[in-house]
């Protein structure tokens, strides 16, 4: 009897969102536990700093999914809405969560949501600039790289989270799609290049997204959008009670 072989990739799109949510709750459990003082979770701590290297995993498989969900949705003025109306939502609990304001317009830095959504209408850019320069290989190239770098300027001004890096990551994202290798090399670069120590973690994400098998899995509807904004809210409203 001939065994069956196992296939090397495994995980569908679901099975990344769910590694994706849990990896950014337990990054922000470590954040409220350490604003909190809570012992044990100061920010020098092995506890809270294996959390927050736990946490850097989630951002790169949101990139890819953003990717993945660009090439794969009906619409994208209805993907860039959800992805808008969830940085609304999020954005006063992650200022309260992060810096300890509630006006939600903390000036410095935006949450990753708003990331997503720019980097999504880059994608679209990208997309429209290759059917207009389809026979102009040079023209795509020059005028993809001014969209990138002029987007990744107008992320690190306006403070989202990520910033230039989080643009330059779904920038790759896209290009190198479908090719594991020239994907891996290109984010284990600019991860080392433009992170620090605790976001150098971020290339153990690479092995779950190497593993995707192009398939959507079970459907997280609305509650996948949803929660990024509960969960903040749920950790501002414990970061409320821990400091009364």
């Amino acid at each position: 009897m001939m065994r069956q072989s196992i296939p090397s990739k495994k995980l569908t799109g679901f099975d990344l969102k769910l590694a994706a949510c849990g990896s950014m709750l337990i990054d922000h459990a470590a954040v409220c536990l350490c604003v909190c003082g809570t012992p044990g979770f100061g920010q020098s701590d092995p506890v809270y700093l294996l959390m927050r290297c736990a946490g850097r995993l989630a951002f790169p498989i949101f990139c890819f999914l953003l990717v993945e969900g660009f090439y794969h949705t009906r619409s994208v003025a209805k993907y860039a809405l959800r992805l808008f109306a969830g940085a609304l939502l999020s954005e006063a609990p992650f200022d309260y969560l992060l810096f300890g304001e509630n006006t939600g317009a903390w000036p410095e830095h935006q949450n990753a949501y708003f990331t997503l959504l720019a980097g999504l209408l880059m994608l679209f850019a990208l997309n429209r600039l290759a059917r207009l320069f389809s026979e102009r290989k040079l023209y795509y190239n020059v005028s993809g790289l001014l969209l990138i770098l002029v987007l990744g300027l107008a992320a690190s001004a306006c403070g989202l989270d990520y910033g230039f890096a989080g643009i330059l990551v779904i920038a790759g994202f896209y290009y190198f799609r479908g090719n594991s290798r020239k994907l891996a090399l290109y984010f284990a670069a600019v991860t080392l290049i433009t992170g620090t120590a605790i976001q150098y973690a971020a290339v153990l994400a690479l092995p779950l997204l190497l593993s995707y098998n192009g398939e959507r899995g079970r459907r997280a509807g609305i509650g996948f959008y949803a929660f990024y904004p509960a969960h903040l809210a749920v950790f501002c409203v414990l970061r409320y009670v821990l400091l009364r």
